[in-house]
């Protein structure tokens, strides 16, 4: 078991650093993040990429529900954003300015991607265990955004899932992905996904309606 959760661990940093490639061709972030989309689809979906992970029958039940419905057709795709004077108070202003410039970019992209994971918090530590699991990235180059960002993907019949766009040096782009199922979360309009974000103070934008 203690080998297992090693192997887990590291196959999850190896997932979110080392899958994604450079391109030449820049498709657009909508592009970008269904790709991610599909691959997260394609991890609840296979039982054996599972089992490195966990064995926990109540883990496992809550993944399922991931594979379920479509997830090739989103309904809305909205863009999740927190400014930079929002993110700099969630940090610390005190502690960013000890830190290095390059630390501070690092501290602040991180804060800005783990909005979805605090979502996720409120389902409780199972619900949590589960998205981390299902979660998948790949670095690309794109010109398309300057800052960080976040797109969430709704669908039809099937979980939301949010995307994290961040920025790097030389163009590069980070994006990460994993299945939002805050229960009481109303994704029918922007109103609504900031209500639910109320705290964070979100600029919320619609990018694309089907």
């Amino acid at each position: 078991m203690r080998f297992r959760n090693i192997l887990a661990a590291c196959l999850g940093a190896v997932l979110l650093s080392s899958c994604g490639v450079t391109e030449s061709e820049l498709p657009s972030l909508e592009i970008r993040g269904m790709q991610i989309v599909s691959m997260l689809e394609e991890i609840a979906e296979s039982e054996e990429y599972l089992s490195i992970y966990s064995a926990d029958p109540e883990l496992l039940n809550i993944i399922a529900t991931f594979a379920e419905g479509d997830h090739s057709d989103p309904k809305t795709i909205y863009r999740l954003t927190l400014s930079e004077e929002n993110v700099k108070s969630l940090c610390g202003t005190d502690v960013l300015t000890s830190l290095s410039p390059k630390l501070q970019d690092f501290l602040e992209g991180r804060v800005q991607a783990s909005i979805i994971n605090i979502a996720n918090a409120r389902g409780g530590s199972t619900a949590l265990a589960a998205t981390s699991i299902c979660t998948a990235g790949r670095t690309f180059v794109s010109d398309e955004i300057s800052s960080d960002t976040i797109y969430l993907y709704t669908f039809e019949d099937a979980v939301p899932v949010a995307v994290s766009f961040t920025v790097g040096e030389s163009s590069t782009v980070t994006a990460t992905g994993t299945f939002l199922i805050a229960e009481e979360l109303n994704t029918d309009s922007p109103e609504s996904i900031r209500e639910f974000f109320s705290e964070l103070d979100l600029t919320v934008e619609v990018v694309s309606v089907d």
